[in-house]
């Protein structure tokens, strides 16, 4: 089963299996006509997609995105930072209070006006010296922020993701 989930059925190309059997010659052509019809209706992808939609996103995806935000955050706390990493930081920011708003984990203490506090002077700070760096409380913060949005990226659903995603692309 498990090889057939990324798989299409394409009515144009013909298998073995999906043959008709060959019609006597007392069935007329509309008899044929229906059965071809019947079988061209079948669709592997019909219920495959709402059930995955249902699914957290894959571990070994999760675990990369984690990763990625966890090197930049890191970056910006020893000082190695980038205008990058101060933008995408925001980014999951953003998308993880657009999934507290969806009922998905909660952050109590932290505000986004405290965050955008932070990761202005940070940008600021940053595009002066050239060194972008985030300390005390705004480093605190973006850790409480991210490793809250590790928690999702492993438990909410792909259909929870996607309508954030689309929600920051309006943004």
């Amino acid at each position: 089963m498990a090889a057939l989930q990324g798989l299409r059925w394409d009515p144009g190309v013909a298998s073995s299996f999906d043959r008709a059997p060959q019609p006597a010659a007392t069935h007329s052509d509309n008899s044929m006509h229906r059965a071809d019809q019947s079988r061209r209706q079948y669709s592997f992808r019909s219920t495959r997609r709402p059930k995955m939609a249902l699914l957290p996103i894959p571990r070994p995806v999760a675990d990369d995105l984690s990763l990625h935000h966890h090197v930049l955050l890191e970056g910006l706390r020893t000082g190695n930072g980038s205008l990058y990493a101060c933008q995408y930081l925001t980014s999951v920011a953003m998308a993880a209070l657009l999934l507290v708003d969806q009922g998905y984990g909660s952050l109590d203490g932290v505000s986004f006006d405290e965050l955008l506090a932070g990761i202005a002077q940070t940008t600021s700070s940053g595009g002066e010296t050239g060194h972008y760096h985030m300390v005390g409380k705004v480093f605190e913060n973006f850790a409480r922020v991210v490793a809250l949005h590790d928690k999702q990226l492993y438990s909410a659903p792909i259909r929870a993701i996607e309508k954030t995603r689309a929600m920051l692309a309006r943004l």
